[in-house]
């Protein structure tokens, strides 16, 4: 049996210093991206909190004078006392409200600005980098992460400014309204802060491996969801399970280790609450017993004291938030910086013009493994072009290259033209069938995309659905066999508007008959298109106007 890595904070600790560049760049994204693409409304927050924070400090005064009003039976100078502390009460009430709407629109905003720029970055990626993520790490990416930074600046920034904000304005109060109280009141909080913060520290330095763990724990799962029949039908269920569990071991491994300092944190925190009230207490007891200090005063700083101590104990739950943002903070950066933006594509579609394909010199390959070495190509003239080659020559690697998926490590690519390009493996999104045609080309009416099912010879298995043609199937391929999906790939192409249709194996699915029919259609129409094909069938090699041997 494999033995346990053993968990070494400081080890983790060491690993996060090294990593501290990349940080500082996830925090630059966090300040640059999020909040000053929200400036307006962090803005405004900000000065609710600073206002709220002067309210603090006003209604323990009014307090103040509403006690010693009282024991001197002033009663007309305590009445307008209480009017003024229940003005503060509704006006505190009234801007709390804003600031809590204010930060909730703030972080979904915030939330909602994320997942856009995740998913842009995605749809405008080189295909080579977005096919090494893994699915599953990616969705607990917009999921997780992103919530936990829309959680944090919702909640805990909001929390973690005002209740700096508001403690550093009550303790210049108590120390400029009676010093030696705050003095000896805060003497051990330095103490329990900073045991507080190595614990913190400590605590800290396990996030960053949580998230990842859970990262390839989600991708882990998610590849056996994906491939189920594959992990079944080889019988390989015990190691692909061996394989999640031990994933999902590291991810309860960290969860015990941030538990433990969790429950030292509370522990140092009831300390920091405690301490400096039983100091207080006693201290100004004492002053009031010995008519040093009136009793108003005494109430009015013990109103204030539980402001100044409630953000020296959450303090550190908050900065554990903060680790948790930090951790998240720096998996969205990650995935933004491996995923780079393609640079300006040097195929150039020119529509007006006569359609064409040009490869000029053109290199490309996968890591160390070369496709093509100053590849030449040249189709301009409307027919059928066969593409065939031996199983792994890159026949599909070329349809790529031409239809934009892949850019070229050396030489130039021309299209002139709209482009089509049929895979092998024709997806099915959610939707009817007729949406499911009708995606390449939006504005086409319900005729148009059934002429286009009728000559894919789609019409006979659409008939027989529970809705016909508007039957609803499910995201993916599960529900229709891999002939009826090549039928609604090739519908999707005789739809199509483009004036170059490139087809990989389009009938490797289907019967003697049906290809016939197909092949009808095709010739049809490369009278006045391009058609690039890769095939193994000696029935559509026959088309061929031209063949290229790879």
């Amino acid at each position: 049996m494999k033995k346990k890595q053993k968990l070494d904070s400081t080890d983790l600790v060491e690993e996060i210093v090294h990593k501290e560049h990349n940080i500082s760049k996830s925090w630059k994204y966090f300040f640059k991206e999020l909040i000053c693409a929200n400036k307006g409304t962090a803005f405004r927050s900000s000065l609710l909190i600073v206002v709220l924070s002067l309210l603090m400090i006003i209604k323990a005064k009014v307090i103040e004078k509403i006690i010693d009003t009282t024991s001197l039976f002033q009663w007309e100078d305590m009445i307008k006392q209480l009017m003024i502390l229940i003005v503060i009460v509704v006006v505190t009430i009234v801007l709390n409200y804003w600031k809590i709407k204010l930060t909730i629109y703030f972080g979904a905003s915030s939330s909602n600005y994320m997942k856009n720029n995740i998913c842009y970055r995605i749809l405008h990626s080189r295909y080579e980098d977005i096919r090494l993520e893994s699915s599953g790490d990616v969705i607990k990416t917009i999921n997780n992460d992103v919530e936990i930074v829309s959680n944090f600046l919702s909640n805990d920034m909001t929390n973690l400014l005002s209740q700096f904000v508001l403690f550093l304005f009550i303790l210049c109060y108590l120390f400029i309204k009676k010093p030696m109280i705050g003095l000896v009141t805060f003497s051990y909080a330095p103490i329990g802060m900073y045991i507080t913060y190595q614990i913190n520290k400590r605590m800290g330095a396990y996030y960053p491996k949580i998230a990842q763990a859970e990262g390839y724990s989600t991708g882990a799962l998610e590849q056996i969801l994906s491939q189920i029949a594959v992990v079944k039908t080889f019988n390989i269920s015990q190691r692909r399970l061996s394989k999640v569990k031990e994933q999902f071991e590291n991810v309860r491994d960290y969860g015990f280790a941030i538990s433990k300092y969790d429950s030292m944190i509370q522990t140092a925190c009831s300390m920091v609450n405690a301490v400096p009230r039983i100091v207080f207490y006693i201290f100004t007891g004492s002053l009031v017993f010995q008519k040093q200090l009136i009793l108003g005063v005494m109430v009015s700083i013990d109103q204030l004291l539980t402001y100044v101590l409630g953000p020296m104990v959450f303090f550190p739950f908050i900065v554990d938030g903060l680790n948790r943002t930090k951790a998240s903070i720096a998996r969205i950066q990650d995935f933004n910086e491996r995923l780079a933006l393609e640079e300006v594509s040097p195929m150039v579609p020119m529509v007006d013009s006569k359609a064409s394909i040009e490869l000029n010199k053109v290199s490309f390959s996968f890591g160390d493994k070369m496709i093509f070495r100053n590849f030449n190509l040249l189709v301009n003239k409307s027919g059928i072009t066969i593409v065939s080659g031996r199983s792994g020559k890159g026949k599909t690697t070329l349809f790529d290259l031409i239809s934009g998926i892949y850019q070229p490590n050396k030489g130039e690519i021309h299209v002139k033209g709209k482009v089509f390009y049929m895979t092998q493996d024709t997806y099915i999104f959610s939707g009817s069938i007729i949406d499911n045609v009708r995606i390449v080309k939006s504005d086409a009416s319900d005729e148009d995309v059934l002429v286009a099912l009728e000559k894919a010879c789609a019409n006979d298995f659409c008939k027989c659905l529970s809705e016909g043609y508007n039957t609803r199937i499910g995201d993916g391929n599960g529900e229709l066999s891999g002939g009826q999906k090549q039928r609604i790939g090739l519908a999707r192409a005789f739809l199509s508007d483009a004036q170059i249709l490139v087809l990989d194996e389009p009938t490797s699915s289907l019967d003697g008959k049906t290809e016939n029919t197909i092949i009808h259609q095709l010739n049809q129409m490369s009278k006045y298109k391009i058609i690039l094909m890769s095939t193994h069938r000696h029935s559509l090699v026959q088309l061929a106007d031209r063949r290229v041997e790879l």
